[in-house]
């Protein structure tokens, strides 16, 4: 299989293939200093709403405010963005993170893939705090290589759209190897973490006494794919369903993925269809031991065993 070539530096791009990640400086002060006004700018419209994120999709919905907020963050992210990157890649959604004082962490999970993999089309993430992260106020954490590792929908039943609340499984499932290999990456202000959709990652709580941790993620995904498979999960029966459907009807009614009426409604009108059923087995987890996964994350390239990848 030919290699990612994700980056115009080759340095980057073999770092990034080996370890699923690189950090480095993307915002000068300038450019931070308008995100951080846009960002309180939203707080304060929101003030009244309690809520810990916001998921911008890229193109035309209904929602005013998600299109002003996710035009804010391509303008300003854009150029920079493709002073590193090949052009093989277009914005798919923003999203913003407020992490409260005191709050709890954020359990190991991996970001949402939406579709089939394939070979060398990998979404990837962007991200970055609005100030500096540190291991204090709640910064981001990672397992080097673990974007090797695949597994499957039946094993681990997370929500849709990334909702955490049921990957419990994930930190059991994959405990020793958080244990042994986790890593902080605190960032100074204008610094990014890029990395693979497959890694393995989560947040320490915040705990600081007076501030939010302000964060914001730019999803990014391969101009090749033109299809996607969504999944979505019946906790109370046990039970999933797989639904395909192309690029335009996923980024247009991204929101619609958490709640099941509206899929309903695109499934009626003939916008998604339903490509397969399953039970949930928790037991099937593919990966048995902590040295077969440290074999796997050791191997060149990023070939992965699942056909499926879950976030």
């Amino acid at each position: 299989m030919k290699d990612l070539s994700i980056f115009k530096d080759e340095t980057l791009n073999k770092e990034f293939l080996k370890y699923g990640y690189v950090k480095l400086q993307l915002f000068n002060n300038e450019d931070c200093a308008k995100i951080k006004k846009e960002v309180k700018s939203i707080i304060k419209e929101e003030s009244n709403t309690n809520f810990d994120f916001m998921t911008v999709p890229n193109i035309s919905t209904s929602n005013e405010k998600s299109q002003k907020v996710n035009s804010f963050f391509k303008k300003i992210a854009e150029k920079r963005i493709y002073e590193l990157l090949n052009n093989d890649y277009h914005f798919f959604s923003s999203t913003l993170f407020f992490k409260k004082r005191r709050s709890n962490k954020l359990i190991w999970h991996r970001d949402p893939t939406f579709y089939n993999m394939g070979k060398n089309n990998t979404p990837i993430a962007i991200w970055t705090g609005i100030d500096k992260t540190t291991r204090r106020n709640g910064c981001f954490r990672l397992v080097p290589k673990s974007h090797k590792l695949s597994f499957n929908y039946e094993a681990f039943p997370f929500k849709p759209l990334g909702m955490t609340t049921n990957s419990i499984n994930l930190e059991e499932a994959y405990g020793q190897l958080i244990n042994k290999y986790a890593i902080d990456i605190p960032l100074r202000k204008g610094e990014v973490i890029i990395h693979h959709h497959s890694l393995l990652h989560a947040s320490h709580p915040n705990n600081s006494f007076f501030k939010k941790r302000i964060a914001y993620k730019i999803t990014l995904f391969h101009k090749k794919i033109k299809s996607y498979e969504v999944a979505y999960f019946h906790i109370e029966k046990n039970k999933l369903e797989i639904f395909k459907t192309n690029k335009e009807i996923i980024e247009n009614n991204l929101a619609f993925f958490d709640d099941y009426n509206k899929i309903k409604e695109l499934i009626k009108n003939k916008q998604i269809s339903l490509v397969k059923e399953a039970e949930l087995d928790q037991t099937n987890i593919p990966f048995k031991s902590l040295k077969e996964m440290e074999e796997i994350m050791d191997m060149p390239g990023t070939s992965l065993r699942a056909k499926f990848e879950i976030c």
